[in-house]
């Protein structure tokens, strides 16, 4: 049965911190000089925003040093992980903290032409198409549910998926041993893993809530989150269970539910325009721009235990809620289908309010997925690596996470609607160089200009959005992580100049 495993996945867990005999102190990757060569890197990266080993370093001598570190075994994939991912208590005590996760794949094909790459197939697995090189990865991105602020990555877990057989019969029959492994022995316990490796730094906080996609929605995960971690959740359901309404005491499926509940809201929302690939179907989803009607409905709940479960699988025992927001077919371009989601979670659904609360929280996954763009071609653009190894990839891929993280932090913080210290992020030095930007991105009127507090991290983020092309315009849309990403890239220029013109 083992031997139709094929999840190892790397994550905080797979490192565990500890001091030989009569040592007192342990330096990350056990050599005081790796420690300062990796907090150089993610520095160095932090400010010239790049996903290439190359554009790291200043000199030959300093690009050698990056490539020893990632040729380094003592630098292992899991050490990076846990050090890259290691949350500072005191910025998550207290607060109401929403853990947003989400996998991703990264592709090493660079080109179909590649027979290097091709090769790190049998490697290091492949990606959803089967063919080209590749891995997964699934970060844990915290929010603070109140002010909005990125408190960082609370886990980062790499995965491969092997190249599964041409044969149809033999899929077949991996797949039914698949299905008779242990939950933690299976694909889908990367939501568990992350879960568990995040709720762990995350002790001292008000709350935790994990939001997942349809993904997540699985009987067994969401009961071991529930009885391993404590914690809450709010995942979008893709599977029309069969469900006891408890305020009728009736049973049946869950859809059949809803459709006995009267709408508690109804309101035109404006939809912008999307055009991605499904992850589920890999078909091309087209969603015109418009303003959609959604209708609010919301049940108490408890599932019934799915029949092909192991008789050992123990049950959900707490009642949860179905929240559902659903388009009416008044506003749905022929040709669409309508906006349909059901959340379902653990928070108390009593009224509309409550029921906004929960949609409000998933809709903040979209930041998981920005921080995807930043990492993939619209930013850090860690696809396109020319580093020779996968593992070596990976290690750069964990670093450029955590500095892609900067981006996303600015812009949750750029309305200011909370106040966010400015020395978090920046230096007197960065100051200095913001002030002197900020005058000449201000215009003489009142329509571009920065109205928010010196000392705040939405006042820098104002700038960093206007040095990476934003007009500025209250009219126009806000600044994304993709501009951040390049003001970003701006102030790194102007460290260098400043720091040329000042001399020696």
């Amino acid at each position: 049965m083992e031997s139709a495993r094929t999840f190892f996945p790397i994550g905080r867990h797979s490192f565990q911190p500890g001091l030989k005999n009569n040592q007192r102190y342990r330096n990350s990757f056990g050599d005081l000089r790796l420690s300062r060569r990796y907090k150089r890197m993610v520095a160095s990266m932090q400010s010239r925003r790049t996903g290439k080993a190359y554009h790291l370093g200043t000199s030959r001598t300093e690009r050698a040093a990056i490539y020893r570190f990632l040729s380094n075994d003592r630098v292992t994939l899991a050490e990076l992980i846990r050090h890259s991912t290691q949350l500072d208590t005191e910025r998550v005590t207290g607060r109401d903290v929403l853990c947003l996760l989400n996998a991703c794949s990264i592709s090493l094909g660079l080109s179909s032409r590649n027979e290097v790459r091709l090769a790190w197939a049998d490697e290091c697995g492949v990606i959803n198409n089967n063919r080209t090189a590749g891995f997964n990865v699934m970060p844990s991105l915290l929010l603070d549910r109140n002010s909005g602020d990125c408190l960082g990555m609370g886990d980062l877990l790499i995965y491969s998926r092997a190249i599964a057989s041409s044969n149809k019969d033999e899929r077949d029959v991996q797949r039914k041993l698949r299905e008779a492994l242990d939950i933690e022995h299976k694909e889908s316990a990367s939501w568990l893993y992350s879960a568990r490796n995040t709720a762990m730094q995350l002790e001292a906080a008000m709350r935790c809530t994990f939001v997942m996609d349809q993904g997540g929605d699985q009987y067994e995960v969401l009961q071991h989150l529930l009885a391993q971690t404590g914690a809450e959740f709010i995942v979008r359901s893709k599977i029309d269970r069969q469900a006891k309404d408890l305020e009728q005491e009736r049973y049946g499926k869950m859809s059949y539910h809803l459709s006995e509940q009267p709408i508690w809201d109804e309101r035109l929302t404006p939809i912008r325009a999307l055009n991605h690939y499904s992850k589920s179907s890999g078909e091309m989803v087209v969603r015109t721009a418009r303003a959609a009607q959604l209708e609010l409905r919301a049940i108490k709940v408890k599932l019934d235990k799915p029949r092909q479960l192991k008789k050992h699988t123990p049950l959900i025992d707490q009642p949860l809620y179905l929240v559902e927001v659903r388009e009416n077919e008044s506003t749905v371009p022929a040709g669409e289908k309508p906006i349909h989601w059901k959340l379902l979670t653990t928070w108390e659904v009593e009224d509309k309010i409550t029921a906004l609360q929960v949609v409000d929280a998933y809709r903040s996954r979209w930041h998981v997925e920005q921080l995807f763009r930043v990492l993939k071609k619209s930013g850090v653009d860690i696809e396109k690596s020319q580093l020779d190894k996968p593992e070596k990839i990976k290690k750069l891929l964990v670093m450029a996470l955590k500095a892609s993280v900067d981006a996303i932090r600015l812009t949750n913080v750029r309305s200011g609607e909370s106040f966010v210290p400015i020395e978090e992020m920046f230096n007197e030095e960065d100051r200095k160089i913001l002030v002197k930007m900020n005058v000449e991105m201000s215009s003489q009127g009142t329509k571009v200009i920065n109205s928010h507090d010196p000392e705040s991290l939405a006042w820098a983020a104002w700038v960093i959005a206007r040095i990476g092309g934003w007009d500025g315009y209250q009219s126009q849309r806000p600044p994304g992580p993709i501009t951040m990403q390049r003001g970003l890239q701006e102030l790194d220029r102007a460290r260098f100049y400043a720091t040329i013109f000042r001399g020696p």
